[in-house]
């Protein structure tokens, strides 16, 4: 845990506990805020329990990179999605294809608008897989 996140808990703790002041609006941003920036891995955390053990980490790194992109729109995604549907849920313009782009250069991966989340976090485990 960064040093800054343990200082707010420590704060949040010690208000809570000392003054009886109730504090989780505040353990709530500083559990999401970290340098002024948000912590996408901890809020797309959720998406852990869909995969199996060996995926999770995968999984949980692919979502918080998509949440840059489609940012708290992130929290409605769920494996079955299409790299189309996460695709519309970004403010500003992307397509699907600029997604699947972007997964063949970074992971070499192929697929199409129809590829689910799922199917890209499996496909990305095997090639990680290959390479061992």
């Amino acid at each position: 845990m960064p040093t800054r996140r343990l200082a707010d808990f420590a704060l949040c703790a010690r208000l809570f506990f000392a003054e009886r002041i109730s504090c989780l609006s505040h353990r709530r941003l500083s559990a999401f805020i970290m340098d002024d920036r948000l912590d996408w891995a901890l809020i797309v955390a959720f998406i852990r329990l869909e995969f199996p053990p060996h995926q999770r980490d995968l999984a949980q790194k692919i979502a918080a990179g998509l949440a840059e992109v489609v940012r708290f729109k992130i929290k409605q995604l769920r494996p079955e999605h299409t790299l189309d549907e996460i695709a519309h849920w970004a403010d500003d313009p992307i397509s699907a294809m600029d997604l699947i782009k972007i997964f063949h250069a970074a992971f070499k991966v192929t697929c199409d608008d129809k590829t689910t989340f799922r199917a890209v976090v499996e496909m990305i485990a095997e090639k990680q897989t290959e390479k061992v």
